[in-house]
């Protein structure tokens, strides 16, 4: 009779524990790329172009400068910690104008990442 050898779940080595730190800080620190041009976009999107009153120009500049202060920290804390924040808020541009300047646009605000998410 065969006997079955237990199996222990296994500690992670320190090389994986520190591949994977580094790929949540390097997610977290792209997501301030990300709100850097969306503050950019924002601020060259002229004022007429969002479409409602709650989502205007002044409103979206000022929550792409919180977002950004916001990433920084998720960035510091992925550092230390390991753990994984949320996504940048995005401004998409639905439509462009012959001069090349978005002539629609929308926000998305970034969601809660799971632990181990690759999106």
């Amino acid at each position: 009779m065969a006997q079955m050898k237990k199996t222990a779940a296994k500690k992670p080595s320190t090389v994986q524990q520190v591949a994977k730190r580094f790929g949540i800080t390097a997610r977290e620190a792209r997501d301030i790329a990300t709100a850097v041009t969306t503050l950019g976009k924002a601020v060259v999107t002229p004022g007429k172009n969002y479409g409602s009153g709650t989502k205007n120009k002044k409103a979206t500049i000022v929550k792409s400068v919180g977002d950004i202060a916001k990433q920084a920290g998720e960035t510091y804390t992925a550092a230390t910690k390991g753990k994984a924040g949320t996504a940048a808020m995005k401004l998409n541009t639905r439509s462009r104008s012959a001069s090349g300047l978005p002539k629609d646009v929308e926000y998305k605000t970034g969601g809660k990442r799971q632990t181990g998410s690759k999106k």
